[in-house]
């Protein structure tokens, strides 16, 4: 895995994307719907792959509340191209924070599947 060293410290890097997007508001969605509509790595297939699992009770997350709350918050805009990004579906003050995170390690997790059943 690589890693970026920084004075005392290593970070491993979990995935490789073209353009990384932090927040889901007017801005970010822009961002991504046009990054993605160039062509660029996207977390589309992750987040569809994602949905998918969580509507058949593969991801369990014990009904926690703030991340139920969160993913409750959580809409889908869909780009010309059937790229999916994810957008607040209600009041620009709901947090998606939840989904996000849950989001990113499933990508983690997506990546280096083959290692993690390896290790069981």
């Amino acid at each position: 895995m690589e890693k970026i060293t920084i004075p005392s410290q290593e970070i491993p890097i979990l995935s490789h994307v073209d353009v990384l997007v932090l927040g889901a508001g007017p801005a970010g969605v822009s961002a991504a719907v046009c990054a993605a509509r160039q062509g660029a790595k996207t977390l589309s297939l992750p987040m569809q792959m994602l949905g998918v699992d969580l509507q058949a009770g593969r991801v369990v997350y014990n009904n926690n509340p703030i991340l139920k709350w969160c993913l409750t918050n959580t809409g889908i805009q869909t780009d010309r191209n059937g790229n999916i990004v994810p957008v607040k579906n209600q009041s620009p003050k709901q947090r998606i924070d939840g989904t996000a995170s849950l989001l990113n390690a499933y990508v983690g997790l997506y990546e280096h599947y083959s290692e993690y059943t390896g290790a069981l």
